[in-house]
């Protein structure tokens, strides 16, 4: 599962964010409790790349291909205005495992999409 944070508070894509909030937003991929519990070696993923986009309607204000969990957006939160959303498109997770190797995982369908609102 995939999780938006403005800082260490997950952020709530039902209320969205503010602007200046933008420049603290970073995303990551979480395992699942239980597989964290169980094998918290093999439980280690990370974001190699997602594309982000600032949206208005149905248009892209700005477009940013993320190669890591926290991007540089500072220069959108000046552009964003209330009503626009951020999408997070994420493409390539890796999983690092007990023997520190990295496993290709699986991006499927919507699953990897993050809408939040900026309000």
């Amino acid at each position: 599962r995939y999780v938006a944070y403005v800082g260490n508070n997950p952020v709530d894509l039902r209320n969205g964010i503010k602007a200046n909030q933008i420049p603290n937003l970073r995303f990551v991929a979480e395992p699942e409790a239980n597989f964290k519990e169980e094998v918290p070696k093999d439980a280690r993923y990370r974001v190699k790349r997602a594309e982000v986009i600032l949206g208005r309607g149905t248009t892209g204000v700005q477009r940013l291909n993320a190669t890591n969990e926290n991007p540089d957006l500072r220069a959108w939160s000046s552009q964003a205005r209330p009503g626009d959303k951020i999408i997070i498109d994420i493409k390539d997770v890796v999983r690092r495992t007990y023997q520190d190797e990295e496993e290709k995982v699986a991006v499927t369908g919507s699953n990897g999409i993050i809408n939040i609102p900026i309000n």
